[in-house]
This record gives C-alpha cells, structure tokens and sequence, in this order.
C-alpha cells in the first residue's frame, strides 16, 4: 500500500503542484529567506530522481543529465546578475572547467566528460545497428564540427594556432555527441518522453527560483539589470511552453487535467517574459507564424482562434515592453533601436558583424580558418574586462562559422537546420500517436530557436545550447526513422 502510495504521488500532477506553491509561499512566511523553499524543491526533486540511480540504465542516466543541463546554470553566463544563485553554485560542478572545480589540470568540463562518455558508451554497445537514419545522422550531427575542425586545421600552414582553434569551437562538438544521445534516447518513445518531461521539471523549478529572485532579492523590478537570470533561459522556457502547448492542443485532456497544465504554462511564461531575451521571442514568433503551414488541418483547425486571439494580446505586451524597452537585446530595445532613426550611434554587434562581413568577402573560400581572431576595421569598444575572447567569438555565430568556416561552414550549417526541420513537419503532419506529434513540435521550434540564438547570443558557446539542440535533431531523426515505414504514419 505504501510503496503504491509513493509511486502515485511521484507521478501526480497536482503533488508537484502543491509543492510548488510550498515553495512559492516559503520566502513569504520567512520575510524573503529562499532556503526553505530551495530545501523544500531539492527533497522534492531528490524523490523524484531517487529511482533512477537503483538499477541505473544508459536511458535513465541520459534523462538525470537532461534535467542537471536544463536546471543548472554556467557561472561564466552571469545568472542573476550579483546575486549568487543556487543554480549557480551547483552549476560550476557540471560546467565549469575540471581545473577549477577538483584542481586537475584537464581542459574541459563535467558536463563534456559525460556526455562524450555516455555517446562512447552507446557506440560500444552497439546501439546503433540497423539503423536506416544512421548515415544521415552522421551527415546533420557532425557537420558543423566536422566543418569547423577542418577549418582550423587548413587554418595552420596560415599561421592560425590549434589552441586558439580548440577555445572558439571546443563546445561546436556537443552537439554531434548530443544528436547521438538524442537519437537514441528517442529510439523508445517513452524514454525520449520522460526526458521532455524532465526539461519541463527543470524548467517550472527555473522559473519558480527566477521568481523567488525577481521578487523578494529584485524587489519586483530589473532596473539596470538586462535579464532575470540569463540568455540561454529564454530559449529553455520556450522549449517548455512549446511542450505545454502542444500537450493543450494536441491531446484530448479532460477539464480537470488542464489545469496542471494551464498553471505550468503561466509559472513559466511570468518569468520568460521578464527574462526579455529578442533571440527567444524572435523564434517563438518564427515558428508560432510558419506552425499553420507545417501541421495536420486537422490541428490547424484546433489552434485557429487561440492564434487569432492571441496575436492582438501579443502585439499589445510588445507595445507595453517597447515602451521602457532601452537593452536592444531585448524585444522593445530593439524595435525602439529600429524605428528611432538614425542618431549617429552605431551599436557595437552592427560593428561587429561589419568585421565579420568584411572577413567574408576578402576570404570567400576558405574563410579565415579557426585559431585567430577576426580583423577588427571599424574599431570596437573594449569590452575585454566583460570578455577576454571579444574577438575571437563574436555575439553573431551564424557570421561566426561564415567568416571562419567560409562556404563549406554555411552548407554545414544548412544541413543541420533543414533535415531536422523536413522530419519534424513529416511527423506533424502525418504521424498517428500524438505523443510523437508534440515531441516533433518540440523539436521544430528548437531547431528554430536555436537558430535565432545563435544569431543573436554567442549560441555557439553556451554547452547547454549545444546539448539541447543535438538532443533534439537526433530525436527528430530516430523518431523519423522509427515510424517513417509503420501503421503510425498516414497519407498527409
């Protein structure tokens, strides 16, 4: 009886819930102290993962590291400006470098160590075989590595260096590791479901914490503060709410089993919205605009009119951020910045991607080759004491791998973002389990996110960004490839 009472409250909807709003009451009943509640979250989060470290399977590991990448935050990003987050603290484990976490002198992080670990481990046992999608996973997940290392090393004979090389593209090879992972993780449905789940999890307890923060540290207001916890968050809370919209939209839920979802989705979207990141709501507006072209009529018909009511409430939030909206990193800094007119002020990212286009018409073949950094013409405000590689990695990572990877970098990149895109439509449109359906709706707007983050954000140096986009083009290529040729897929 016990042992059942406990497997139900895991799974319950509502006892998450009511943790949840535990933890949202905690700093009220203790004049703004946030360690209650955190304790309250972490022997909620212990319960849940308890399970998974008896009779361990590659799956279940691959799930834990999922939820740790989602929740945890990279100290070098700056989550929450001065305030030391937990997420922070328990962040440099994972992904600060080993040096500095344990004292030995290894070039890389926990996070990398587990993930080439477990894509090894995956490799030896053979996961892989049988597999009529593997040759193109090949193709889409290692191509922008692939490019990139056979950049830097043409890069050499012109006197670029290969420890330079190794700092600008060191974390480009997660992504290929994490196409691996993702494409095995998926090959059961069920194992790649409970990983959206675990990204949902992480989320709502990303959102909560950024709350906490906002509110009772903050004290409700970002003043000079660019974000609430920090770039790559947006896009993490973006993925969630895509996984709640489709879950709404796509299922058959009951009343009563709305409401789980119906409050999951506004935790998350308080602080996404305060969170402000333009990449983010730029690839949410991309793939909300495209999504009547890419699904099933069937389920077009299904999210007409919440799309219809929708977009006034949508253009009247943006009006209302535009209005105090100064960062033009942000949504309304940067339709300000659009429509002011020109002042005489040039911003430094259009100084930077000056440089970048000047590098990519003097060098159009081969580019400049990782292991240098890229000719400054237009001189560019010193921001080195913020970021010593200023010059080595621009904020634009789209002109990143142009200027350096030349043409071969684009057609790299082109193939990683169409295929992935061509499988997730394939499956909206015609795949028969809706659980299938969502996850390849999930997938369409990370691949689409992602995209505009790396447009915008440094996209690729953030690790996180690397793992969630792998995760999910290799999830989009083994769902394509397990029910291409199945009863589940029907005449679009």
């Amino acid at each position: 009886m016990f042992k059942r009472w406990v497997q139900s409250f895991r799974s319950a909807p509502y006892a998450s819930l009511m943790v949840l709003c535990l933890c949202l009451a905690s700093p009220l009943l203790t004049d703004g102290n946030l360690v209650p509640g955190m304790i309250v979250l972490l022997g909620y989060t212990a319960f849940i993962v308890a399970p998974l470290t008896f009779h361990v399977s590659t799956e279940k590991w691959i799930v834990v590291l999922i939820f740790m990448m989602t929740l945890l935050d990279i100290p070098s990003a700056r989550p929450y400006y001065e305030h030391l987050a937990l997420t922070e603290i328990l962040g440099a484990f994972l992904f600060d470098p080993i040096k500095r976490v344990i004292g030995i002198p290894l070039p890389f992080t926990f996070f990398e160590f587990f993930s080439y670990y477990l894509v090894l481990w995956i490799i030896f046992k053979g996961r892989f075989r049988g597999s009529s999608q593997f040759q193109v996973l090949l193709l889409v997940g290692c191509a922008i590595p692939a490019a990139a290392w056979f950049s830097a090393i043409l890069g050499v004979p012109r006197g670029n260096s290969l420890a330079v090389a190794y700092t600008q593209i060191r974390f480009i090879g997660l992504m290929a590791a994490w196409s691996f992972i993702g494409f095995y993780l998926a090959k059961n449905l069920h194992d790649m479901w409970r990983g959206m789940q675990a990204i949902l999890m992480a989320t709502l307890l990303k959102s909560l914490y950024g709350l906490a923060v906002f509110f009772f540290i903050f004290g409700g207001a970002l003043i000079k503060r660019e974000y609430l916890i920090d770039h790559l968050s947006s896009f993490l809370m973006a993925t969630g709410l895509f996984f709640i919209f489709g879950n709404l939209f796509f299922r058959k839920l009951s009343t009563v089993s709305l409401i789980p979802w119906l409050l999951a989705a506004f935790i998350i979207t308080i602080p996404y919205l305060i969170n402000d990141r333009r990449a983010s709501f730029l690839g949410v507006m991309i793939a909300m605009g495209l999504l009547p072209l890419v699904i099933s009529r069937q389920k077009f018909k299904k999210i007409f009119w919440p799309l219809v009511f929708s977009v006034p409430l949508v253009g009247a939030l943006a009006l209302f951020k535009a209005a105090g909206g100064k960062d033009q990193a942000s949504l309304l800094g940067i339709v300000a910045h659009v429509f002011a007119g020109k002042s005489g002020r040039i911003d430094y990212r259009e100084i930077e991607n000056f440089n970048l286009y000047f590098s990519v018409i003097n060098n159009p073949l081969l580019g400049l080759g990782f292991g240098r950094p890229f000719p400054i013409i237009l001189p560019m405000p010193d921001i080195s004491f913020v970021f010593k590689g200023f010059d080595l990695i621009p904020h634009n990572s789209v002109l990143y791998i142009w200027a350096f990877a030349g043409p071969l970098g684009m057609a790299a990149l082109g193939v990683t973002l169409v295929v992935p895109l061509i499988a997730c439509i394939k499956l909206m449109k015609t795949a028969e389990d809706v659980r299938v359906q969502i996850l390849a709706l999930v997938a369409y707007t990370v691949v689409i996110g992602w995209f505009c983050f790396a447009n915008f954000d440094m996209g690729l140096l953030d690790s996180r960004a690397q793992g969630l986009f792998g995760l999910f083009i290799g999830a989009a290529l083994s769902l394509f490839d397990t029910y291409k040729d199945s009863h589940t897929f029907r005449k679009a």
